[in-house]
């Protein structure tokens, strides 16, 4: 893909897994052939940027060579997956995915007539363990506990909570029903004038009958026995691994190879590389945080930097018009009491919001080194009232923000989270305090 800083590329890693070895080729080969820095991606891949036309092909041909790629472009491209990345070590997760995972991604991959499927399409398996419960996806299956057994739930378009039940089937059937319903996508797509890059585009009545009709056999009986999705805290000591975060997902290659040290002097050499941007080390223990820390690394709920979502924003993409990680971090410094950890704030380059395509309870748009505020809504906004403010200098902009921060805690209920707050008041008031 091109970008600002040049061509960039994005490393799958199945179930975000990988050896503290392949860490440091990543490290030291973004730096021999690309920019030396390594970001996680929303999907759980690991995105370098800077290549040149030659320097990505080399680094294409070390990442088939490690195993880390497909050799056919196409085929690398099919890799739509991503499953739970700590079943196998979560105590609250019900089923490891991972071998449902690996045998999906070979079909995908060596399936000429699946290499179709958009590039946004998703398919998301999710072990029971919360790590993937709120990922929209256009397919996933969750684990679920049945009088039966393990069973595997089957939905379409959206979250644990919100995607559209189709039924519920056998752990051995999930990875033939998952195909036979990218297939059935494919085919309705097919017939669109407008062609569809996520099911959720041409689902209705109609061809949900269809998609139902097409797994009916492979359906069972499930009378649940657990039927709440879990939630699981990622970061720190947790019961199978410790879980730190690089702020904004992003590691320098020096950093890389510092992480990968220190896990190894602590008998550790595995890392999962987790979609929330979260990096666990399976068995890693307390002891990992201080070092952690000093390599800026984020391991508590309460890191003001939690906050923080941004794009690269400029130079490095081709959209945006201004730098925004730096502004970001500027704002935690002066106002911490609004980026507590908790109210995600949204810094965009553009108003295209790639970095978080949702609403946010706080977005900040920049544009030609001025700002927007948009409250409640994403980057282009769906209701052009939340946009509360707009072409602010970097100086308003931190007036404004203080003068928010004042006025949440002010109105802020007892045990009310920021953004619980935020979505309780109105609009218009929060117009009013952002502008004067």
């Amino acid at each position: 893909m091109e970008s600002g800083d040049g061509l960039l590329s994005r490393v799958n890693l199945l179930g975000g897994r990988l050896d503290a070895g392949q860490l440091i080729n990543l490290a030291d080969w973004a730096e021999e052939l690309g920019a030396p820095t390594l970001e996680i991606t929303s999907r759980g891949k690991l995105q370098v940027r800077g290549f040149s036309a030659q320097s990505e092909l080399l680094f294409t041909r070390k990442l088939v060579a490690a195993g880390l790629a497909r050799e056919t472009a196409a085929a690398e491209a099919a890799r739509h997956v991503i499953c739970s990345v700590a079943a196998d070590i979560d105590p609250k997760a019900l089923h490891d995915p991972y071998a449902i995972a690996q045998q999906l991604d070979t079909q995908l991959s060596t399936t000429p007539a699946l290499w179709q499927l958009p590039s946004k399409f998703l398919i998301c398996i999710d072990g029971g363990g919360g790590d993937l419960a709120y990922k929209n996806a256009d397919i996933r299956v969750d684990a679920i506990s049945s009088a039966k057994g393990i069973a595997y739930r089957i939905a379409l378009a959206g979250s644990r909570q919100s995607s559209v039940l189709l039924g519920y089937c056998q752990v051995q059937h999930c990875v033939d029903a998952i195909v036979i319903l990218a297939k059935e996508f494919l085919s309705i797509n097919e017939q669109r004038k407008d062609k569809a890059t996520r099911i959720k585009q041409l689902l209705n009545d109609d061809t949900l009958a269809l998609f139902k009709a097409i797994v009916r056999d492979m359906l069972i009986e499930a009378q649940l026995t657990n039927t709440e999705p879990t939630s699981t805290k990622l970061l720190g000591q947790q019961a199978g691994w410790f879980g730190f975060a690089p702020p904004f997902g992003v590691m320098s290659s020096d950093t890389t190879r510092g992480l990968a040290r220190l896990a190894a002097a602590h008998g550790h050499n595995e890392f999962r590389v987790s979609p929330e941007k979260v990096i666990l080390i399976p068995g890693g223990r307390s002891d990992l945080s201080a070092p952690l820390k000093a390599l800026g690394m984020i391991v508590t709920d309460s890191d003001s930097r939690l906050s923080l979502v941004a794009c690269p924003g400029a130079p490095a993409c081709l959209s945006g018009s201004t730098a925004t990680r730096s502004l970001a971090l500027t704002l935690v410094e002066h106002i911490p009491d609004l980026f507590d950890g908790e109210l995600r704030t949204h810094f965009s380059g553009c108003p295209k919001g790639c970095a978080n395509p949702q609403a946010s309870p706080i977005t900040i748009v920049a544009q030609q080194g001025k700002f927007d505020v948009i409250v409640k809504d994403r980057a282009t906004p769906l209701n052009e009232n939340r946009r509360v403010a707009q072409n602010l200098s970097t100086e308003e902009l931190v007036m404004r923000l203080s003068t928010l921060s004042n006025t949440l805690e002010q109105a802020r209920r007892d045990d009310e989270s920021l953004s619980d707050c935020i979505a309780r008041l109105d609009i218009e008031q929060l117009k009013i305090d952002l502008n004067t």
